[in-house]
């Protein structure tokens, strides 16, 4: 083993050393007198922290709930009210056309009540069945006679013209019982409708009606001009049921003569009756 050296200090005044010793000695004393005991206070608790933590986390993920919640609400109310607004201004320009297209041709649509017609036929035959009435009919029709078949509630009757007098009716029936079919002369009246119609329609078919009227008792050219003169009318504007009637009834007139007047006018009859049925 290596042999240590011992170091030696040398104190060249040794009263001085006790003295600082004793110095030492008492300043340590004094400054652990003074100095207060340090008190070690516990630590806080871990539950507390975790539980205190958790509180805060709800109450923001609450409070971001709400306002995310509340921005959505609104979105969706915004998105609703500009729809709204865009449905009610096609409401507003769909009224407005209509409203204009209105003013242009300056017609309305209401309801108004057709005046009946009325008058004498001939009665051959009331049948239960559309076949029935039309086998007879292309019986009449062999013999001559022009029939029209009237639907009814009690049946199809088979008429042969219309009159203004019952006499008159009767003079015509003769020929029809000389052909051997039985029949009878009779009052025909017409159902009163309300049909949904413009003022230039209903204005139209109440000038109709009085032509009709006319010419159930008679016929004469200056009645022929004004048949002429009513139907000159421009129809594009009427329903397809109203163009339809116009022209059946350009027919009949076309077709009517002094001697099948009777029928002709009961085919207009039953034209007029069956507008829009």
């Amino acid at each position: 083993m290596e042999s240590k050296k011992q170091i030696s200090y040398k104190l060249n005044n040794e009263e001085q050393n006790d003295k600082l010793d004793a110095l030492l000695h008492d300043e340590q004393a004094a400054g652990m007198s003074d100095v207060e005991p340090f008190v070690y206070a516990s630590p806080p608790s871990n539950k507390n922290t975790t539980r205190n933590n958790i509180w805060i986390k709800f109450a923001i993920t609450g409070l971001l709930a709400v306002v995310i919640g509340v921005g959505f609400g609104l979105t969706l109310l915004y998105i609703f009210a500009q729809g709204a607004d865009q449905d009610y201004d096609q409401v507003n320009e769909i009224s407005d056309q209509n409203a204009v297209s209105t003013a242009e041709t300056g017609d309305t649509s209401n309801d108004y009540t057709l005046a009946p017609l009325s008058g004498y036929v001939i009665q051959a035959g009331v049948f239960q069945t559309s076949e029935q009435a039309e086998q007879y009919q292309s019986a009449l029709s062999e013999e001559g006679f022009s029939s029209v078949l009237w639907d009814t509630e009690e049946g199809y009757r088979a008429f042969i013209g219309v009159y203004s007098t019952e006499e008159e009716a009767k003079a015509n029936e003769t020929g029809l019982n000389e052909a051997g079919f039985d029949s009878y002369v009779r009052q025909w009246h017409g159902d009163e409708r309300s049909l949904d119609l413009s003022d230039q329609e209903h204005e139209w078919l109440s000038q109709f009606s009085k032509l009709w009227e006319q010419a159930l008792v008679d016929f004469n050219d200056d009645q022929k001009q004004s048949w002429a003169t009513w139907l000159e009318i421009d129809k594009n504007s009427f329903s397809q049921s109203m163009q339809a009637f116009y022209q059946q009834i350009t027919q009949h007139f076309n077709e009517m003569e002094a001697n099948n007047r009777p029928i002709r006018l009961l085919e207009m009859w039953q034209a007029y009756q069956n507008l829009n049925h």
